[in-house]
């Protein structure tokens, strides 16, 4: 196997664009290429694997390898892709976002291409193409060299071009497109990918450990396995995003949209999810101790067997979530809408349930004991075998109705002397 160096000895400095660009290249050749390349750059490896996720991982290891200590240096492994691929850097990965104050009709060819026109000529900017115009919006998509997009951006930025085609101009930004590309084993590790779009890209096993992608677009990306510790999400688009056994640990989502997203087996210990949208997402399996969840929406959310140990599910909407064998003990649920959630056999020992509301929630054989349940709404519950004992909030008359609907109470008024199935 290679045996990858972390510092870097040539004189040519990758940058992000350009690590981003070589890993989607080397992950979409043929294997066949892949080892033809290899072997003229004087690489001695074992046999190529043929899964797209090991391709990406040894894909990752080569272009360690190539600016390492021991490689080829990044020049000369230009040179040999160009000459064994056909392939060369592009450099145009980024696209520029600029919003103007009036809603473009698409067919308007005339418009359009106006505007563009007027763009190339003010910013001296002649390979600018848009790429694309989001719908119901006046935002269009700009395509160039990086120094052309850069070029547009500060005129606008510094007050020089403020209208285009008679249009005023609102704002601009730069932004990564890596819509759709396989980025499999990259090593992403504290990476600027800030309002990025990564719809529908292979991420899995990535390293973006401390990566900043704050607003970024990861519609049904697959990040399955990638290591996400620290990354900041937040206010991220990640709408049936896979995270399927990724690390998330201490990752700042706050905001974020997770509707239908794919958490099974996830590591999301220490965790902020604040105000976070999680509606239908599964989380079942996952790991959410000391997770921050104020707030948080998880209607119809399965966590399923889920470990949530000492989280904060201030006023999250559980409404209709699947609970069902999670671990909440020390959980504070407090002001939590849990009404028709499923909490057969959770353990929510300990917890703090202070006017949650719990009403029409299935709580068959779940383990209350030590639970805070000041104001708590418990009317039509169903509480057959749940257990309940030592529970600040509840009066003898709870405790009396509890057992009465099948409840065990270990603290019953006289309880060595009262049946715990009374009957009413």
């Amino acid at each position: 196997m290679i045996e990858p160096s972390p510092l870097p000895i040539s004189k040519y400095v990758l940058s992000l664009e350009e690590s981003l660009e070589l890993t989607a290249i080397l992950n979409r050749l043929p294997l066949s290429q892949l080892l033809q390349l290899e072997l003229v750059a004087g690489v001695t490896n074992e046999a190529m694997p043929t899964s797209s996720e090991a391709i990406g991982l040894r894909n990752a290891e080569l272009l360690r390898w190539v600016g390492g200590s021991t490689g080829i240096g990044w020049e000369k492994f230009f040179v040999l892709l160009k000459d064994v691929t056909g392939c060369a850097l592009t450099h145009q990965l980024k696209r520029l976002e600029l919003v103007i104050e009036v809603n473009f009709n698409a067919t308007d060819v005339s418009l359009l291409l106006l505007l563009l026109q007027e763009l190339q000529d003010k910013a001296d900017a002649p390979l600018l193409k848009i790429t694309s115009i989001q719908r119901g919006s006046a935002r269009l998509n700009l395509q160039s060299s990086l120094e052309e997009l850069e070029r547009v951006k500060h005129l606008v930025d510094s007050g020089t071009l403020t209208q285009v085609a008679g249009q005023r101009i609102l704002s601009t930004k730069i932004f990564f497109d890596l819509s759709n590309t396989n980025l499999s084993g990259a090593y992403l590790k504290r990476a600027n990918l800030k309002r990025a779009n990564l719809k529908r890209t292979d991420l899995i096993r990535v390293d973006l450990s401390g990566a900043d992608l704050r607003g970024a677009n990861l519609f049904r990306a697959n990040l399955f396995r990638a290591n996400l510790s620290r990354i900041n999400l937040s206010r991220a688009y990640l709408i049936e995003a896979h995270f399927n056994k990724a690390n998330l640990s201490e990752a700042n989502l706050e905001q974020a949209n997770l509707i239908g997203a794919d958490l099974i087996r996830a590591d999301l210990i220490g965790v902020t999810l604040r105000d976070a949208r999680l509606n239908r997402a599964n989380l079942s399996k996952a790991h959410l101790n000391r997770a921050d969840m104020v707030g948080s929406d998880l209607i119809g959310a399965d966590l399923i067997c889920a470990n949530l140990i000492g989280a904060n599910l201030n006023r999250a909407d559980l409404i209709g979530a699947n609970l069902s064998g999670a671990n909440l003990s020390g959980a504070d649920l407090s002001w939590a809408d849990l009404s028709r959630a499923n909490l057969n056999r959770a353990d929510l020992s300990g917890a703090n349930l202070n006017q949650a509301n719990l009403s029409r929630a299935n709580l068959c054989r779940a383990d209350l004991t030590g639970a805070s349940l000041n104001e708590v709404i418990l009317s039509r519950a169903t509480v057959s075998q749940a257990i309940f004992g030592n529970n600040p909030g509840l009066q003898a008359e709870d405790k009396i109705n509890l057992g009465r609907r099948g409840a065990i109470v270990q603290d019953l008024p006289g309880a060595e002397a009262v049946s715990l199935w009374l009957k009413p």
